[in-house]
């Protein structure tokens, strides 16, 4: 929505056409889609559409959502919560869901190409002191420009209603960098205009990538989705193949004692004429053509996102140096996006220091640098075990290191625990008194049996 300056009547009527005109309306429904078929939402319709009514009556529809599996597999930098540095000494708590919330942010940046992430506080209750900060994902909105500005000035987004409204009783959200306040589809400005004292709109926007063209939207990932559609079609076809050719299609010919047949095994087909014919007859069709065809429309899938695409019957395993060769594209490409995200996270910050500053939330600190988890392939117990002593013995790493790599969630008070027992049996062991001979005496005075 481009209004000619940053007002609360010009976004209140800018949102009134844009009611009428049915304009940005669509591309809210398109996105709202877009996540339902990531998550499998709607997916059996949506492939139940390329087939009558009288099959879906007798095979199964596919609906496999493996849209999420490549969205998710190529979109990774926040499958491990990053480290990060700050000026001051900071509280992690006081970020709140912030680790939760950031690889959903991520993914469905990858699937809709724009997202939006509003941060806020985990009290609304004017009477609770907030005790951290709390982020929720802005997926439907439409974004205010002012005059030629490229960025954003503004941002307004549908708030949900159990009650259906027309799109003049929609009941708006509407954020500036200064004001925060609700209007309706119609244009009607509800309660008072709130100075928020953020200095700027606690909304920030994630993009895909850089803006190549004239829109302010990066574009979808509609391939995967595509390809999502193509495969679940094609195996419900599969289905179908299966049922038809496993049972075969009964043809009879010549004369029979009945004309309404009652097939089974325990059933006998009586022929009266001798030159009759019963017979079953097998649509032609490869089944396995269209398997490879589901599996080539995934493999160029993968290929397009750097994903190498792994089936159940692909064979055995292969050692961890051999997975790293084959994910080596996926992995540059992850690590390509650490420089966007750690933008990201930078303007984050500024954002998350301003409203727990106004909302007398003290002890965030100014963020100075993070680390990402690398992307990594991971290792058999053997392989693990091996890179321990390789690195033990050069003086790279301490036993506790090894019980660090067997359960990465184990305290220092355990591993301390832990190597106190051995050293406390290996010490007994070394000095428990050493077993001696008996003497030819000895021998000699024992009881005979």
């Amino acid at each position: 929505m481009i209004v000619s300056e940053l007002t609360a009547g010009a976004i209140a009527s800018g949102l009134a056409s844009m009611g009428k005109t049915r304009g940005g309306f669509e591309r809210m429904a398109s996105r709202r889609k877009s996540v339902d078929l990531y998550q499998g939402v709607g997916l059996h319709d949506e492939v139940a559409k390329y087939f009558a009514a009288d099959l879906l009556r007798e095979v199964t529809v596919d609906a496999l959502p493996v849209a999420g599996k490549v969205i998710d597999a190529r979109y990774s930098v926040y499958r491990g919560a990053p480290a990060r540095a700050f000026e001051t000494e900071t509280d992690p708590a006081l970020f709140g869901n912030l680790d939760a919330v950031l690889p959903n942010l991520e993914r469905l940046t990858g699937l809709l190409g724009t997202q939006g992430l509003i941060v806020t506080l985990n009290a609304e209750d004017e009477v609770a002191t907030p005790s951290a900060l709390h982020f929720v994902l802005l997926t439907e909105f439409e974004p205010v420009f002012v005059g030629s500005d490229p960025e954003p000035l503004g941002v307004a987004y549908p708030l949900f209603s159990h009650v259906a409204h027309d799109a003049k009783d929609q009941e708006w959200e509407v954020w500036t960098d200064t004001v925060r306040y609700r209007c309706t589809g119609g244009g009607f400005i509800m309660g008072e205009i709130e100075e928020h004292g953020y200095g700027r709109m606690p909304v920030l926007f994630a993009h895909r990538g850089s803006q190549l063209g004239s829109s302010w939207w990066r574009p979808p990932a509609q391939d995967v989705l595509d390809a999502q559609l193509t495969y679940n079609v094609l195996g419900t076809q599969h289905n179908a193949g299966l049922l038809f050719q496993a049972l075969g299609q009964p043809v009879a010919t010549g004369s029979m004692e009945t004309d309404k047949l009652q097939l089974g095994p325990n059933r006998v087909v009586e022929m009266r004429d001798p030159q009759s014919r019963f017979e079953m007859i097998a649509p032609p069709g490869n089944l396995a053509q269209l398997m490879d065809a589901q599996r080539w429309k995934m493999d160029a899938l993968c290929f397009r996102y750097g994903i190498k695409a792994k089936w159940a019957d692909a064979g055995g395993a292969t050692s961890g140096e051999h997975q790293r060769i084959l994910e080596i594209e996926l992995s540059n490409s992850v690590e390509a996006d650490f420089a966007r995200w750690g933008h990201f996270e930078r303007e984050l910050n500024e954002v998350c220091r301003a409203v727990a500053e106004r909302h007398g939330l003290r002890g965030v600190g100014a963020l100075t640098g993070i680390n990402f988890v690398e992307p990594n392939v991971p290792l058999s117990e053997a392989e693990k075990m091996a890179r321990w002593e390789k690195e033990y013995q050069m003086g790279l790493a301490s036993k506790a290191d090894y019980y660090r790599m067997r359960d990465p969630d184990i305290s220092d008070e355990a591993i301390q625990a832990k190597m106190e027992a051995v050293a406390a049996e290996r010490s007994a062991d070394v000095t428990a008194p050493p077993v001696r001979e008996p003497g030819l005496a000895a021998l000699l005075a024992a009881p005979v049996v």
